[in-house]
């Protein structure tokens, strides 16, 4: 386990998948995938190469949706209900 104020790294997976494809994912440290790359790569090279494509233009992304206000919060003390 991880100490104080150290936090576990992500990690990317290049994996095979059931076509016989290439693929590339991002795991969180709490096992959840957060990001993968929506195609299918002939080579596992090329896999790479799109996961280093992801992650240069990622770098320089534009955020978008920043300007909206936040949700609002459930009040202190109130049940949170769903459905109902």
């Amino acid at each position: 386990m991880a100490g104080k104020g150290k936090s576990r790294p992500m990690k990317v997976e290049i994996y095979g998948d059931r076509h016989g494809e290439w693929r590339w994912r991002v795991i969180a440290s709490n096992g959840n995938i957060v990001a993968d790359g929506g195609e299918g790569y002939t080579t596992r090279a090329g896999a790479i190469r799109g996961w280093g494509s992801f992650v240069t233009r990622a770098q320089r992304a534009e955020i978008i949706g920043r300007d909206l206000p936040d949700p609002p919060q459930p009040k202190i003390g109130s049940p949170l209900r769903s459905g109902a």
